[in-house]
């Protein structure tokens, strides 16, 4: 049922951050084990700052949509109206190449991550995710940075761009999907999530990152034991392919509205995951089919999943009638507004 909208309450946020002494932009150890505890203490230093975000994520608003799916939706009176310039562009009249060519010089000329403000930046996750490339740029310091997402979805929202150094475009590759799986793995939570927009599904920048958050944080641990995003617990259908240890499932209509591809597989067995997922992203690239992932690990059964959401370009989707954007996260079932509703 509907819901009234209640404040946003990330208490487990506020208290890691009382109980830590690091301040965001300062600390860069290379850290795995505590990953949670630092990201949220260095989120919440951030936010306290009163300078660093475009907007506070305390004044959002989350209720449960009515109808069977459990979607949420949130509305932030300043996500909108004060995000940094970005290269989303909807209701274009030509589409939005989804595989672009590596081209360093050229992106270092706009905005990349590695001209954040250094107080956005949280910790360093080196090369924990990917081997240095041999064509690294001196654009900044960092290797696989965790920053603070300048206008965040919810509390603990990050930016990982991996090999921040390397100026990749925002195309993923066999490597960077087992990247995905290698962030995932960091966390300790069963509601951390990775996810990822690719050219002309919403992606804001064309610096290849991740977005991190957490489902608690989102407004979902007001309905369930457990979060989950509602494509992750639409029905299921299994599709009988010859790939050892990894299971394909697919999803979509009438169950869910959108169709997804579900790949998952043991921890233990990622790199074969990856592979086959890969299969799948290469084919959308080639077809030039824009698309958004979302990458999790299950604890109950130490199993990790990728959903592939193949999806049509974002020009075709009007975000002044609609009144919200259609990037991964909306697609999966958490819709942020862009007027109070």
């Amino acid at each position: 049922a509907s819901q009234q909208p209640t404040r946003s309450q990330p208490a487990a946020a506020m208290a890691m951050a009382s109980e830590s002494e690091g301040t965001a932009g300062v600390d860069r150890p290379n850290v795995e084990g505590d990953f949670d505890e630092r990201l949220l203490a260095g989120f919440e230093a951030a936010r306290a700052a009163g300078n660093i975000l475009a907007s506070d994520p305390l004044l959002s608003e989350f209720r449960n949509l009515e109808g069977p799916l459990g979607i949420v939706v949130s509305w932030n009176p300043d996500h909108f109206s004060r995000k940094r310039a970005q290269g989303v562009v909807c209701g274009a009249c030509e589409d939005i190449a989804v595989l672009a060519v590596h081209e360093p010089t050229a992106l270092a000329e706009r905005f990349h991550f590695g001209k954040a403000n250094p107080a956005e930046f949280l910790f360093e996750l080196g090369q924990t995710l990917m081997p240095t490339f041999e064509w690294q740029t001196e654009c900044c310091d960092w290797d696989s940075p965790v920053l603070v997402n300048m206008s965040p979805l919810a509390v603990g929202h990050v930016v990982v761009p991996v090999a921040c150094r390397a100026l990749l475009p925002q195309v993923l590759t066999e490597s960077l999907l087992l990247s995905g799986l290698e962030l995932c793995g960091m966390s300790q939570r069963p509601d951390f999530r990775a996810v990822f927009n690719s050219r002309a599904a919403f992606a804001s920048v064309n610096h290849f990152h991740f977005h991190g958050l957490y489902l608690d944080l989102c407004g979902f641990a007001r309905s369930a034991t457990v979060s989950h995003l509602p494509i992750e617990v639409a029905p299921r259908c299994q599709i009988n392919v010859d790939i050892s240890e990894v299971r394909v499932d697919k999803v979509g209509p009438p169950e869910y509205p959108l169709p997804a591809l579900v790949f998952s597989a043991p921890c233990d067995v990622k790199h074969c995951l990856a592979e086959a997922a890969w299969a799948a992203v290469r084919a959308c690239q080639e077809l030039g089919v824009p698309h958004n992932l979302i990458f999790r690990r299950v604890p109950a059964t130490v199993r990790f999943e990728i959903f592939l959401m193949p999806r049509q370009q974002q020009r075709h989707h009007d975000v002044a009638t609609a009144g919200f954007n259609a990037a991964v996260m909306e697609l999966a079932g958490f819709v942020m507004t862009h007027t109070r509703c």
